[in-house]
């Protein structure tokens, strides 16, 4: 008697042990933002796009992004340099201008004198933003160093700062430069440089190397400097990524990897016309947490300079953008817990 109650016992715990339902517990949701979109009568809305904007958790150093000269005639960003098959270009944009008569491009390489090798007008006195361009055709292997001499109508100048660039032609090493910007909106540019003929292909994958744009860049290539812009805004959500370039070689390959981090920061103008990290299905819409680029490490890069600033990883203060045609486009910030998920309910006002 004493076997059959006790195995009566055993059986019941079984059943109740198995039937059980996890809820009960007071397990916590997916760990993943779980949405809910609806308009001001309470109604699910659909095909709302959901952008994700990264807090880089600290402020860039002072000057912000730009490298803003406020000198006597002219607010100036730059110089800049870039270079390919047709030569070295000099590039600036002004804020404002004074009584600017115009710029002198001047050049040096080495131990030589400052060089005038070209001249272009300024726009007087006006606050409107004006980018300017110019191209140095002749070139060799060298350090070149420029500068812009700002001529004002009255015969009284000043200089630009220095920008030194080094050209060579034949590298005695492949390698990639750290892209720029970085993080990115609309595009990204990287240099890369090949000691011998090869085959270059540039994929880009996940930051768990799940390849999500193949082959983006293929091409055979002699030794020489080259340059990569990568656009991806049209077909990549906001989001951690590594960038994979391969160099083919007769006789050997490389493989080089660099993390870049796409976000939008200028993002009304242009955010329309993104992909999205999510869009809702039946008014609901998730982002899962082992999706977001937490604990990845970026090198931070001006607009239009390579030079490393500092090492960073994105903090878990996010800012989801939620757009839908006809709507007013709303923000909602959030603190994630990767340990915890989190449900959200976000209201649209019609425009």
């Amino acid at each position: 008697m004493k076997s059959f109650i006790l195995f009566i016992l055993l059986t019941s715990l079984l059943i109740n042990s198995g039937c059980e339902n996890p809820t009960d517990k007071g397990d916590p949701i997916a760990k993943s933002i779980l949405g809910t979109v609806k308009d001001s009568q309470g109604n699910l809305i659909s095909d709302a796009k959901i952008f994700i904007i990264y807090d880089f958790g600290q402020p860039d150093p002072p000057g912000s992004l730009k490298k803003l000269s406020e000198l006597n005639s002219v607010v100036l960003d730059g110089p800049f340099t870039d270079f390919d098959n047709s030569g070295i270009k000099l590039y600036w944009t002004t804020y404002s201008e004074t009584n600017n008569q115009g710029f002198e491009i001047e050049r040096k390489t080495g131990n030589s004198d400052w060089t005038t090798i070209g001249f272009l007008a300024g726009r007087g006195t006006t606050t409107d933003t004006t980018y300017y361009e110019f191209i140095d055709p002749y070139i060799e292997n060298d350090i070149y160093t420029f500068r812009l001499k700002i001529m004002e109508f009255d015969g009284s100048f000043e200089y630009s700062g220095e920008v030194e660039v080094n050209i060579d032609f034949l590298p005695n090493e492949s390698g990639i430069e750290q892209n720029y910007p970085n993080p990115f909106d609309l595009s990204t540019t990287m240099h890369f440089r090949l000691r011998k003929p090869a085959l270059v292909t540039i994929d880009i994958n996940s930051f768990k190397n799940e390849l999500v744009l193949p082959t983006v860049f293929q091409s055979e290539l002699g030794p020489g400097n080259y340059q990569f812009i990568g656009e991806f805004s049209d077909t990549l959500p906001s989001n951690g990524y590594k960038l994979l370039i391969e160099f083919d070689e007769a006789d050997s390959s490389y493989k080089f990897e660099m993390n870049i981090l796409q976000t939008y920061q200028q993002y009304y103008p242009s955010i329309i016309n993104t992909f999205p990290n999510a869009i809702t299905t039946n008014g609901t819409f998730e982002v899962k947490y082992e999706d977001l680029p937490f604990g990845i490490e970026y090198v931070r890069t001006f607009d239009a300079d390579p030079t490393p600033i500092y090492t960073f990883e994105i903090s878990n203060n996010l800012k989801l953008v939620i757009y839908k045609p006809g709507y007013k486009v709303v923000e909602k910030d959030l603190t994630v817990n990767p340990d915890e998920g989190q449900e959200i309910e976000i209201i649209l006002e019609a425009e």
